[in-house]
């Protein structure tokens, strides 16, 4: 019977060691420390991370950037389906308010494992004796217990797991819209329309509201007609400055016109 219990304790502390595993700690790669982190807010202690199931993570991370969100890191890795509590704990540690998770089937694979298998009996004996003026009968059962290597099949399926941690801007930035510097539509291979082309209106901005729309390609800003990045860069900051801005864009063959005031200064 020890030997069955021991057995049982092993075997259990396997599954424990199994279960405490996180892959989605294990394989994260952080772009931000949120803890320290001027610009991204980190998640309250009293609350608890949002979990999305992404079909389209490049689409849902756009939309979440239109809502003033942004990505401070990531979990890729192979292997079965994961318990999602497992990455709302992890997202609450690194202090994400969202996550993005994205499954991809790959295929069905099968394991032949040897496992150790108890084997347990039990005999029972029976007899007579005689000696020394008596005589009698006796009888009782003897339990074993033996351990055999038997091969298993074990059935699973893979799947690529990416989650997305997302967190909010601390403020909320002075311009209300964005344009992809020409490097980082280089490096991460973005398809624009044109160098200065719209990609992100903010939700609940002036610009939103106004109509500007992404991939409308800045034209001019007051007055002054803009063809680079720098020179954009160059033409709000003295707009800001000036305290308001007229901008002409384009929107496939027509020509549109947005003017209003700015606040004072620019993130």
């Amino acid at each position: 019977m020890k030997d069955s219990v021991k057995f049982i304790l092993v075997a259990f502390s396997v599954l424990l060691f199994n279960c405490a595993s996180n892959p989605f700690k294990d394989f994260y790669s952080e772009s931000v420390n949120l803890k320290t982190s001027e610009r991204f807010a980190e998640l309250p202690e009293d609350k608890s991370p949002k979990l999305f199931f992404s079909e389209n993570l490049p689409t849902d991370v756009y939309i979440m950037r239109t809502k003033l969100y942004d990505v401070v890191g990531f979990s890729s890795f192979n292997g079965v389906i994961e318990d999602p509590a497992k990455l709302i704990a992890h997202a609450k540690d690194v202090g994400a308010s969202v996550v993005l998770l994205s499954k991809d089937f790959v295929r069905n694979d099968t394991q032949i494992k040897s496992t150790i298998v108890p084997s347990f009996s039990n005999s029972y004996f029976a007899g007579t004796y005689s000696g020394l003026g008596s005589s009698g009968t006796f009888s009782g059962n003897v339990s074993t217990t033996s351990y055999n290597v038997v091969p298993m099949a074990y059935s699973y399926s893979l799947y690529d797991q990416t989650a997305l941690y997302l967190a909010p801007y601390k403020e909320v930035p002075k311009l209300g819209f964005y344009v992809l510097p020409p490097d980082y539509v280089r490096t991460h291979g973005i398809s624009t329309p044109h160098e200065l082309s719209v990609n992100i209106v903010y939700e609940g901005m002036v610009e939103e509201k106004l109509g500007l729309r992404p991939n409308d390609i800045i034209n001019t800003i007051n007055g002054k007609l803009v063809t680079t990045y720098v020179q954009f860069v160059a033409e709000m900051k003295t707009a800001f400055d000036y305290g308001e801005v007229t901008l002409t864009v384009k929107r496939g063959t027509d020509v549109l016109t947005f003017s209003y005031k700015l606040p004072s200064s620019i993130n």
